[in-house]
């Protein structure tokens, strides 16, 4: 017995003085190949996306990097990394000197267009690695969400049109937003370019469409008035 507890002694102690490659997220641990859910109500070319703290377990000096790739960025894209008061956009990788039993505090932006829709996720990689020879010394995914308003906006002759909806995905009622000068309509199609609905509409207002008796699948909506439309944005029909 007494060896066992000193073999399982001596295991403790060995995990204690090589230590490893940790991740803090709002002061918790994330697991390696976790994935971590963001969302926001933002939308530009440099939203922040994650921050979170490296640790150096290990009783070295690390030389290291944070890479991010896309795993399924559904429109939106990785802007930069920053870390210690320096941006870097990717592609490129930001790497730094990370001392033993240090931490290091890393934001990752974001950028998310004015058009996109209501809760659209994309997924990323973001992966530690260590700058000698690019092994890994720890990995996890982040997903962001976008809950806000989409916003599209098309300037014709000076005239500007405009239109978003939710929820979206919808079931069942869309409520539409929109701007148009004089008369004009909302304008549904599939995504083989087919108008599937149209509403007139004038002005400035909201109104609903029905979408219900769709197939399932994604559409484009916009708002046309004469030879003029607004910028197409993303409708999900479950």
């Amino acid at each position: 017995m007494k060896k066992v507890l000193s073999f399982a002694l001596a295991l403790a102690l060995v995990g204690v003085c090589f230590g490893q490659v940790t991740i803090t997220h709002n002061g918790n641990n994330v697991a390696a190949g976790a994935t971590i859910e963001i969302s926001t109500d933002e939308y530009g070319d440099d939203v922040e996306f994650i921050s979170f703290d490296i640790v150096n377990g290990t009783s070295n000096s690390i030389n290291m990097k944070v890479v991010t790739t896309e795993a399924d960025p559904n429109g939106l894209s990785i802007f930069s990394v920053c870390t210690a008061g320096s941006c870097v956009p990717r592609p490129s990788s930001i790497a730094f000197d990370l001392a033993a039993g240090s931490t290091m505090d890393v934001q990752v932006h974001a950028k998310v267009p004015s058009n996109t829709p209501t809760n659209t996720a994309g997924l990323f990689n973001i992966k530690i690695e260590d700058q000698s020879d690019n092994s890994s010394l720890f990995s996890f995914q982040a997903r962001l969400t976008f809950i806000g308003t989409p916003v599209s906006i098309a300037t014709v002759d000076g005239e500007t049109m405009h239109v978003s909806a939710y929820p979206n995905p919808a079931t069942s009622m869309v409520t539409v937003s929109y701007t148009v000068e004089g008369d004009g309509a909302i304008v549904l199609h599939d995504v083989m370019g087919r108008k599937v609905m149209s509403q007139r509409v004038s002005g400035t207002g909201t109104t609903q469409i029905d979408v219900t008796n769709l197939p399932k699948g994604i559409y484009l909506y916009g708002v046309e008035s004469g030879n003029r439309q607004s910028a197409k944005n993303k409708l999900v029909v479950k």
